[in-house]
This record gives structure tokens, sequence and C-alpha cells, in this order.
């Protein structure tokens, strides 16, 4: 409709065609796209809108995720917008969320710049989880969004859409919003915010029944639509799943599933094991959860593990910030410092940041332990767990932790294969000392470069650690006497209190009762050996089910080692959700009384009918009678 016509009906226009062209690419075709045809194309759209490509901030591309066609099109844009100073455009495609429709294709991304021009949002770049190649640098002027933004500040509401179609046919328009002038600052809305943080690498399907009948009955209804559906209604059915779930009901299942495909297969797999009358799996690998208890069985007792300086560093929450709006608001008042992550100053406030991003999003699912246990610096997190200090004070400590630590003198650390006993046998005369008591089969050692050389020429080898300094040995005499000046700065403000439940100890190896003090702790920790095994030991009395509460699985392979409790690793702040919702997924089958309605309760979602069922429209050409012969 023209926009005369359309302002005269009072209609609003979602965005005006400000320029089109077609071109060709010649003797190209369908399976050999060229840069000059479609080049052609984009500079003649934008010629007729009287403006520049240089000037739109967002390109819809044709798309496809062809290994030809994609760079093909990159080089075409960048070329036709030249030499581009300031922000990069923003590329995408919609075919990476509905598939490629064929004749509607271009339609269907017009649809989509129409309502980013309305809206004055830059939508996030769909399923582009490692960037072509040609995005490098700025001089391409493009780039991938992880995360929708607010239109650039100042600039035109002006986008490009791309459509190309069998024969070499090249087609671009150049649009705008209805009112072109530049965007004033802005901020995405608390609706905008709440569509973006919508979206998930993978689905958590929760199942709760009043029994095993039942939840069969259940599962047999979704296998039989599961292969079906599109990958939005498996968003639905996660959410309504949800919101139905009843975690009074024993009779229960998990499945993770990032594709419908996926949830059919899982689904396939549980009924595969119950049709050989199992009532417990758990296997995180595929994504499968199932648990068939008494409606008398007590709630499973869960532990939490807290990594140490060993665990990854990352300096903002990945896919959970985008995901969880508590886990970006704890990131952006944790300001977590960039630099190198071997420096204990960078690397400690990151993983402590990360596991307080663990414990948010466990509250946020209900899920409550009663135990938890640190390895090094995860004895801060454990004694935060258990009411020590707050997030606030938490993270002050980590700092002046990782600083003091960062200023010790140098030294390295290593692993040896064996037992404390015999370490401290062939490490004998060499100065060096054991620093950790990881497990049966795993100690660690420390000292000077010298001293840790000769200890692991005296016991065969070993794995040096890459670490720059003799953690847990009287080498960090001087960081103690450094964080005892921190600890007694935090004491004089009221931050630091006993303990108001128990917790297991990696200084003292053992439990340690409510009414614990913090500080001769955590100066002890600084230079005496980490006791993660005899501490181990203890907190695992009486767990069903331990979760490693922050970034990395390091733990998970020490509980392994000594012990069949079931362990699974969340991988805080990560690139993928999917470690987390597993780790739900399993404690819900375990029997854990999750709030699984507030799992997708900030989620943009339809209810998924009880009675769905899949329709398809004919193709008029296909239902056609065929021509009589002759």
């Amino acid at each position: 409709m023209r926009a005369a016509d359309a302002r005269a009906q009072g209609l609003r226009p979602y965005a005006l065609i400000r320029g089109w062209a077609v071109a060709s690419d010649g003797s190209g075709g369908l399976t050999r796209p060229e840069v000059a045809g479609q080049r052609r194309a984009i500079e003649r759209a934008w010629q007729r809108a009287g403006r520049s490509p240089a000037d739109a901030a967002l390109f819809e591309c044709h798309g496809t995720g062809t290994a030809v066609g994609d760079p093909v099109e990159l080089q075409a844009l960048a070329t036709a917008r030249g030499a581009v100073t300031g922000t990069a455009a923003a590329v995408g495609s919609i075919k990476a969320n509905i598939g490629h429709t064929k004749a509607a294709a271009g339609a269907a991304g017009l649809i989509k710049t129409a309502l980013a021009l309305r809206e004055g949002v830059l939508p996030p770049t769909t399923g582009c989880r490692t960037p072509h190649p040609l995005f490098a640098g700025a001089a391409s002027g493009l780039r991938v969004l992880a995360d929708g933004e607010p239109w650039p500040d100042g600039a035109s509401r002006l986008d490009g859409v791309s459509g190309f179609g069998f024969g070499g046919i090249d087609v671009h328009l150049a649009l705008s919003a209805a009112d072109e002038a530049p965007a004033a600052a802005a901020t995405l809305s608390e609706t905008q915010r709440r569509w973006l943080r919508s979206a998930q690498d993978t689905e958590l399907l929760l199942l709760a029944a009043p029994d095993a009948a039942a939840l069969d009955a259940r599962i047999a209804s979704l296998a039989a639509c599961a292969a079906q559906l599109s990958r939005a209604e498996l968003v639905d059915l996660a959410c309504t799943l949800s919101a139905q779930a009843d975690a009074r009901l024993p009779a229960r299942a998990a499945l993770l599933a990032s594709t419908p495909a996926a949830l059919a297969a899982g689904l396939a797999r549980l009924q595969a094991a119950r049709a050989r009358g199992e009532t417990a799996l758990s296997d995180p690998q595929a994504g499968v959860f199932l648990g068939i208890r008494e409606a008398t069985a007590a709630p499973p007792r869960v532990l939490l593990l807290f990594p140490g300086q060993a665990a990854p560093v990352r300096s903002t929450g990945g896919a959970w910030a985008r995901r969880y709006p508590e886990v970006a608001r704890l990131y952006e008042q944790a300001e977590v410092p960039a630099g190198d992550p071997a420096s204990t100053a960078i690397a400690q406030p990151a993983i402590v940041t990360a596991s307080l991003a663990a414990l948010a999003v466990l509250e946020r699912a209900g899920l409550r332990a009663v135990r938890a246990i640190g390895h090094s610096l995860g004895e801060l997190l454990a004694l935060h767990w258990a009411g020590a200090f707050d997030a606030a004070c938490l993270l002050r400590l980590a700092c002046a932790r990782g600083r003091v630590m960062a200023e010790a003198a140098p030294g390295a650390m290593a692993s040896l294969a064996c037992t404390a006993a015999e370490a401290a046998t062939r490490i004998a005369g060499s100065g060096a000392r054991i620093a950790a008591r990881n497990g049966p089969q795993q100690t660690v050692i420390a000292g000077s470069e010298a001293q840790v050389t000769r200890a692991l020429a005296q016991a065969g080898g070993g794995v040096r650690l890459p670490v720059g300094h003799a953690f847990h040995t009287p080498a960090m005499a001087v960081a103690a006497a450094g964080f005892a000046q921190a600890l007694a700065a935090e004491a004089a403000r009221g931050a630091l209190q006993p303990t108001v439940c128990g917790y297991a100890s990696t200084v003292r190896g053992r439990l340690c009762p409510a009414g614990t003090a913090a500080t001769t702790l955590l100066l002890d920790q600084l230079s005496t050996p980490v006791d993660w095994q005899g501490a181990l030991a203890e907190a695992l009395d009486g767990i069903d089910l331990a979760i490693e509460a922050g970034p990395g699985a390091l733990l998970g392979g020490l509980v392994r080692a000594q012990s069949a409790v079931p362990v699974l690793s969340i991988d805080a702040a990560g690139a993928s959700l999917a470690p987390l919702l597993g780790a739900l997924g399993a404690a819900w089958a375990a029997g854990c009384r999750l709030d699984a309605r507030a799992l997708d309760a900030d989620r943009e979602a339809r209810p998924f009918p009880a009675d769905w069922h899949a329709d398809f429209l004919v193709n008029p050409c296909e239902a056609a009678a065929p021509e009589s012969a002759g």
C-alpha cells in the first residue's frame, strides 16, 4: 500500500520501502552465486532510496547457511557498504528461526525487518555460535549479535532486506521506519527484554504424575506428537509443562531437548526404560531422567560443591546473563575485572561471581541443599552459603584474596597420581610440600620452581599446574598478613558472622557445626594444605545428589574418584544452559521439590493445548488431478 493512502485511511505503517532493485548473477545461477550480481542489487536499491547502504544499521540476509552462499552474500554486503566508520551493521536471517520457506522466504524477512524498525530493536543473530571469519575485525563493517540491542543512538532507522531466487535472481529492498528521524538514546523496554531473554539453547521438560501408570500415559501422549512440533512449539510445551509440574507427585521424568527430534528420541528412551520395568534412570549425556518413588519418600539430600582457582575464568555471565536477569544484575554490580585469567587478582573475583550466579539460579529453581563444601577459594563460597557473610562481603574478600596472593613470591605446583602418604615419601628432602589432598590417587605439591622440579624428578614425574605461586604452603605467609587486614576491615563493619548452619571445611578436613567463625579458617587456609579428600568423605555422608555450583566441571571428577554419589556440574556462566538444566532435571527426577513454575515464569510462550495435533496446508499443485494420457 502507498504510504499516503495508508495514512489517509488512518493506518499506521510499520515501515516504508524507500528503494528496491533486481539484479542477476548471470551465469552464476542457483549453485554458484556471484558477488557482483548481489552487490548491484544492493547498490541500486539504496541509490533509488537516495541513501547509502552504509547508513543502514541492520541487514536481513538471504542466509541459507551454505558454505558457498553465505561468504558470497557477506562479501557483497561489505563491498557495497564500503569503508564504514562507527558502529558496524548487524546481520541476521529469519531462516535460523523458521527454516527456509522457499517462495515466502523474502516476505518473512521483510516482516522481520519491518517489526525491527517499528520496535527500534536490532534483533539477535539466531543460531550463530561461531561467526564466519569474514566478520573478523572492523573492516567488514558487519557484526552478529548475541543479544538484542536498542537501535544505535543517533542512527536513522534504516535497514535492508535481501532475497535470492532460483536462476540467479537477486532482490534487495531498502527500508526505513515510518518516521525516519534518527533514533533517540533508548533502552529496551521490559517487554522487549522479556522477549529477548526467553530464548534458550535447550529446553527442560518436566513431567510429574501420581503413579507410574499415569506417567507412562503422559510420556506416550507426548511421544505421539513430539517429532511433529516446530521449535517454537517445543518452547511452548516446555513452559506449559513447567507451569503444570506438581512437586508433590512421586512419579517423575525430565528431558533436555534442543530440537523436536531430540525430544522424540528422549521420550523413546524413557518408553524403552519403562518397558523394561525401570523406575530410575539418570543419563546427563542424553538428557533423560526418570524417578518413580514412594509417595511418602523424603526429598533427596543435596550437597553443593564450590570450585577453586582451577575453574574457568569468565568475565561475563554468558548465556546465563542473557537468560536470567538476576545474573545480568549480578555481573553489572560485581564489575568483574578483565585481564590475565592466570592471575589470582583476575580469576578469583570471576570464579566467585560465577558461583554466586549459580546460587541465584538454584534459588530461583527452589533447589535447597543441606550441606556445602568448597575447594580452596571455594571455602569462601561455602562459608557464604553457611551464612558467615553476604554476597557483597564475599566479593570484597575474593578481590582482596586474589590481590594479595598475586603479590606473593613466585612458585610452582604439580599434581601426582598417588596418595598423600605416598607423595610425602616420594618428595621427601626436595623442599616441596603437599598443598592439597584431592583424592585417593591425586595429591598436589607446591614450592619454589627448583623445589618442585626436584620433587618431580624424585617422584618419577607428574603434571605441572598452570599457576605461578605455591598456594597453600608457608610461602603464602605474606599474603595471609595482607588478607588479615581485609578480614579486619570486614569485621569492623560487622560483615562477618558465625555460620548459621554446618558445612564441610577443607581447611579442617571435616564438618564444621553452626556457630563456626570464619576469620581463623580463612587465614589458615592460605598457608595450609587443602584436605578435600577428608572433608568430602564427611560431606557426602547421607547425600543423595551432589551439584557443582560454579564454573567448569573439575570437582565432579574428584567426587566420582571417591564416591558413587551422583554428581552433576552446572558450568555456571557458561555458553550453554544445558549443564544447568540437566542438573535441575536430575534433581527433579530424584524427587527434589523444585519450583518448576519459576523456571519459565519470565518467558514469553503460548499455552500448549492438551489436544494438540499438526495441521498441514495442502499444496494445490499437488492436489490437482493428473492429466489423462492421450
